[in-house]
């Protein structure tokens, strides 16, 4: 929920990592399992998608 609330307010992922305290690549693995979980594509940028929501 934390990690949605981020991406809604458009932090890029150095910024995530930086606030969270995780590396870079861990911002990037979570990202990609939300987009496994939530079914969406690559085609579509994450960040517009949550923000529809």
């Amino acid at each position: 929920m934390e990690f949605c609330a981020l991406l809604k307010l458009k932090l890029t992922t150095k910024e995530i990592a930086k606030y969270t305290f995780i590396e870079t690549r861990t911002v990037q693995n979570k990202k990609y399992r939300l987009r496994k979980k939530l079914e969406i594509p690559q085609s579509v940028d994450i960040y517009n998608w949550i923000d529809g929501i």
